[in-house]
């Protein structure tokens, strides 16, 4: 459905009909003396520790190069601060896709030269869908080696990111119920939405740990899911809530693409909670030995039994509560004398009594 939502990039719709701006630019739409006209395509390129002597000779090649009509340049700190040199350039189509193509040919063409340099494309306008392709990946990036460092087994990212992944792409593709959002709006939503919520699945995931610890052995999987379910709906369901209602006061702003943002990010932060609570215990069920094997604990405690083995030594004990080293050497010894004891008791009692089973349970 997603590919189905109209983007309007025109943010100036958006102005309230109060506002100077928005009435001086219905008298330049209207008025016989301000034409319409095509916008050719612009891009930039920005060079690295250029000399004068080469900014100077690359501005005039890149003027008399085909298919470019104007190349803005001069020496001022506007266009040339910090070791970096500009060239802003007008193409002579309004066509995006010949625009790219000359753009992505200047660029092969001066990195085979050896130069370092950056390229941005725009064409009347900005390009929403660039920014997205752009915005997503780092922000995913930025918060899965977050999580990573913080979380106590690899596979709880995973798990958080595909969560929170299925519910961008419900709430992306359920901007269809609008007549159109703005190119903003669409550009940010995604990860908007992952910032915002991404502390529900952390929530439910640190809850679910405290209970499969605290009850270890005692429940199922299955079981410890509808404790941490229930444990930590009121919690979750709060926090969400006091976000949307925050969000939805963005509905009363005079400029109105407030409502749209508004609207489109607390539908988001809903469907994050929805997913939170049916989509992520499903995974977390489905994936609890995938957890457990991929816990740091556990790989530490592999590897330590790796090198000691390596070594031709004993592992090192586990900290969860075994015996040590001196328990273990000296049962041996306490259990002769306790065999004897309790065979002589049973030949007096035949029936076992409590003292006996202690007795049995020591050795």
């Amino acid at each position: 459905m997603m590919f189905f939502v109209n983007i309007n990039e025109d943010l100036t719709a958006y102005l309230p009909a109060s506002s100077s701006m928005r009435q001086g630019l219905d008298i330049m739409e209207n008025e016989d003396y301000f034409p319409a006209a095509e916008v050719n395509c612009t891009f930039r390129l920005m060079f690295s520790d250029l000399t004068d002597e080469q900014a100077t000779s690359l501005e005039d090649e890149l003027e008399h190069t085909d298919g470019i009509s104007a190349v803005a340049y001069d020496d001022t700190e506007r266009y040339n601060k910090d070791g970096y040199t500009l060239f802003v350039i007008t193409t002579v189509t309004t066509d995006e896709s010949e625009g790219q193509a000359l753009m992505k040919d200047l660029v092969s063409k001066y990195k085979a030269e050896g130069y370092t340099l950056r390229s941005y494309f725009t064409v009347n306008g900005d390009d929403s869908m660039s920014l997205v392709s752009t915005l997503i990946p780092e922000a995913v990036a930025i918060v899965l080696v977050v999580l990573l460092i913080l979380c106590h087994a690899f596979m709880e990212p995973v798990l958080m990111l595909i969560t929170l992944g299925v519910a961008v792409l419900i709430n992306m593709g359920t901007n269809l119920i609008f007549l159109t959002i703005s190119s903003m709006t669409f550009a940010i939503g995604a990860v908007m939405q992952l910032i915002l919520s991404i502390d529900y699945s952390i929530m439910l995931m640190t809850r679910y740990n405290q209970e499969r610890k605290t009850m270890e052995g005692r429940m199922s999987k299955e079981k410890a899911m509808e404790n941490t379910v229930a444990k930590s709906l009121g919690s979750i369901s709060s926090s969400a809530f006091t976000t949307i209602v925050g969000l939805l006061v963005l509905l009363l702003m005079s400029f109105t693409i407030g409502m749209d943002m508004g609207l489109v990010f607390a539908k988001g932060v809903l469907f994050s909670l929805i997913c939170v609570f049916t989509v992520m215990p499903s995974l977390i069920i489905w994936s609890d030995k995938a957890l457990e094997k991929s816990s740091k604990k556990y790989i530490m405690q592999k590897i330590r039994e790796r090198r000691a083995r390596r070594k031709g030594t004993l592992p090192p004990p586990d900290c969860s509560g075994t015996d040590t080293g001196e328990d273990t050497a000296t049962a041996p010894q306490d259990a002769p004398e306790a065999t004897a004891s309790i065979t002589e008791d049973s030949a007096k009692d035949p029936v076992p009594s409590a003292e006996y089973g202690a007795k049995e349970a020591t050795v």
